[in-house]
């Protein structure tokens, strides 16, 4: 006889998984960062096409419908199932609000999709995949122009890999960790399906503004000060906007402590945040963010040094991109390294190089990574974040 295994308070070790024997499913399963959800019924065919053995992603579904044959048959094939009554947001509001931390610390991004959606599990893979590369907030797959169209935005345009829109139809979205939580924060189980597509603009796009209006209104401050002898920033507000997304960032880590330190500050000796202020070794970070492809720095001062790069038009970014991320000591190395061997940008064998530029009428050493050098984000979490 199936069961739903009910997760325990103090053991994470089972997590609803339907299966004969109440195995220790954690044991054995791949370590997938990207989670399906589906509220399905009856009439849907979802197991003919999302489920292919090379998924890269769980998938999770709530049963809303009667048959005791279909509820079973799914058991068998899904990596998770609840039975609840209602739409597929209130039924994933209701599965999220019930393992929140589970799904927050283990799941990078959701595809929240309706069970009569067709699409394979490469496309679904390419989907996840994506979105982790190119760090997007929330986005979906574009329509067929054989399918069922609502919105003229989201049909197909072959020619591009993927388009930036301010709109995500409610029947296909892929959501981010740190967006996902920000929306389940705004929801009311009362939306039922209409209106929610406006209500992911509702948190993002406003909230984006706000964030790019608070980092240009601080650096306003910051020059108002007079405490530094670099010169008058102007239009440089990127640096503050990075660091107050990187917040958002890390705020979708619900075990994480840390500080954010006021960028308005007396120099530029203190990093940007301060993670695990909890322990007797806090670790210290610093971000840099250009519109740049190089990911620069100088003699490295904190703990850990995380590249990012804005997207779009550089007075009006649409998208921040986290890279990736070194620790002093391999900093360290990798610029001992460069130097010792003179390499520059063609020559580079460790992707580190040295640039000599002018900097506020002076001439300055910077050094610079390639992308390859960087260590993922994905180790951050791991080593950084989870240590």
């Amino acid at each position: 006889m199936n069961k739903i295994i009910e997760p325990n308070s103090n053991d994470t070790s089972s997590y609803l998984l339907c299966t004969e024997n109440l195995c220790n499913f954690y044991s054995k399963r791949k370590k997938n960062k990207y989670l399906l959800f589906s509220s399905v019924g009856d009439n849907t065919t979802f197991f003919k096409h999302w489920l292919s053995d090379n998924k890269n992603y769980d998938v999770a579904i709530v049963y809303y419908g009667d048959n005791n044959e279909n509820y079973n048959k799914y058991c068998e094939i899904v990596d998770y199932i609840e039975c609840h009554k209602g739409s597929k947001f209130q039924n994933f509001y209701y599965y999220y609000n019930k393992h929140k931390d589970y799904l927050l610390n283990t799941y990078d991004y959701f595809f929240i999709v309706d069970d009569d959606i067709i699409i394979d599990t490469e496309n679904i893979n390419k989907l996840f995949d994506l979105s982790n590369k190119y760090q997007f907030w929330i986005s979906q797959p574009s329509f067929t122009e054989k399918s069922k169209i609502s919105h003229t935005i989201t049909i197909q345009q072959k020619s591009n890999l993927f388009r930036y829109t301010n709109f995500v139809e409610v029947n296909t979205p892929i959501i981010s960790n740190i967006v996902l939580n920000k929306l389940m924060n705004a929801y009311e189980p009362k939306l039922i399906g209409w209106g929610i597509d406006y209500l992911f603009i509702q948190i993002l796009g406003l909230n984006y503004k706000d964030k790019l209006w608070y980092a240009k209104e601080e650096v306003k401050e910051f020059d108002a000060q007079k405490t530094h002898n670099k010169g008058n920033w102007g239009g440089n507000w990127k640096g503050p906007l990075g660091e107050k997304l990187m917040e958002g960032w890390l705020e979708g880590f619900p075990k994480l402590n840390f500080n954010a330190v006021t960028f308005v500050k007396r120099g530029w000796t203190e990093p940007d945040f301060h993670l695990h202020t909890d322990s007797d070794t806090p670790t210290s970070v610093d971000i840099k963010t250009t519109t740049h492809y190089a990911n620069w720095s100088q003699e490295p001062k904190h703990d850990i040094y995380v590249w990012s790069e804005l997207k779009g038009n550089r007075n009006n970014p649409h998208t921040l991109i986290i890279k990736g991320w070194l620790s002093k000591q391999k900093m360290t190395e990798l610029m001992a390294e460069a130097k010792t061997n003179n390499w520059d940008e063609q020559s580079t064998k460790n992707g580190c190089y040295k640039v000599e530029r002018e900097a506020w009428g002076k001439m300055r050493t910077d050094w610079c990574f390639t992308d390859n050098a960087l260590e993922s984000m994905d180790d951050f979490v791991i080593q950084i974040i989870e240590r």
